[in-house]
């Protein structure tokens, strides 16, 4: 085989090769307009700052923790993934609006409606 030969197949093999182990390698970062899906999950950030985490508390203790915090009449429960929203009434009767970390199950606000 020509010398010729053998550096072009070698190079056919070697370059993808080389390429993917270098995409492999590479680190993930987050988009210029802060998006970071492609990011690994526990480098993924909320909007505030908060790190993500892979659990999310079930709605039934999402709502014993609500109640426990002294609301009442639990009428909707919706989660995005990283909050949750749950409207019920405040203890002055009032229906709120309250944010809850969809891990912890802290209480990050309350929207009067």
């Amino acid at each position: 085989m020509h010398k010729t030969t053998k550096f072009a197949i070698a190079a056919a093999l070697l370059v993808p090769a080389g390429l993917a182990a270098v995409l492999v390698a590479a680190p993930v970062r987050a988009d210029r307009d802060g998006d970071d899906r492609g990011r690994p999950l526990e480098l993924r950030r909320h909007d505030d700052g908060r790190a993500a985490t892979p659990a999310r508390l079930p709605v039934a203790e999402i709502a014993k923790r609500v109640e426990a915090a002294g609301y009442t009449d639990i009428r909707k429960i919706e989660s995005d993934g990283r909050d949750t929203e749950v409207k019920a009434r405040d203890a002055q009767g009032r229906y709120v609006e309250i944010k809850v970390d969809s891990a912890t199950g802290e209480i990050l606000g309350v929207e009067h409606d």
